[in-house]
C-alpha cells in the first residue's frame, strides 16, 4: 500500500504506508540510495533506511530527501549546489545536520535545493 509517490528528473520515490521507502531510476549521483550510482530499473527497497519509519519523501533533479517519523531528515544524491546540505554526493541516505536539534514537519525539493518547516513554523533552506 503506498501512502506517498515523489519523482525527481530520472529517479522516483514510493513511499509505503508501513514507512519503507523504494527507489528506481537513474543514480548516477547516488540519488536512489542503494549505495551505489548505478541505475535501478525497478522498484528497490533503500536497506540504508531500516528500521527508519519514514513519514515524507521528495525529490530534486538529482538528489532525494527523507523526513522520519520523529522529524529528522536524511538526504542523498547531487551536492553539488549544496541541495543535500552535504560536502560531498552521498550514495545513501545521512541526516542534514545543520537541522538535526529541530522537528521538522515537512520537506520539499526544486530541482536544486530543498525546503524543511520546523514544528515552530520556520522554513529553512538548503
Amino acid at each position: 500500500h503506498i501512502r506517498q509517490v515523489a519523482t525527481g528528473k530520472n529517479h522516483s520515490l514510493v513511499l509505503t504506508l508501513n514507512g519503507d521507502v523504494y527507489a528506481f531510476g537513474a543514480s548516477s549521483y547516488g540519488q536512489c540510495g542503494h549505495n551505489n550510482t548505478s541505475t535501478q530499473e525497478t522498484p528497490k527497497k533503500i536497506s540504508a533506511l531500516d528500521g527508519v519509519n519514514i513519514r515524507q519523501i521528495a525529490c530534486g533533479d538529482n538528489h532525494s530527501v527523507f523526513l522520519t517519523d520523529n522529524g529528522k531528515v536524511l538526504t542523498c544524491g547531487n551536492s553539488s549546489y549544496g541541495q543535500t546540505s552535504h560536502s560531498k554526493n552521498e550514495v545513501i541516505p545521512i541526516p542534514v545536520i545543520g537541522v538535526s536539534a529541530l522537528t521538522i514537519v515537512k520537506v520539499s525539493c526544486g530541482s536544486y535545493h530543498t525546503a524543511m518547516i520546523s514544528d515552530n513554523g520556520n522554513c529553512y533552506m538548503t
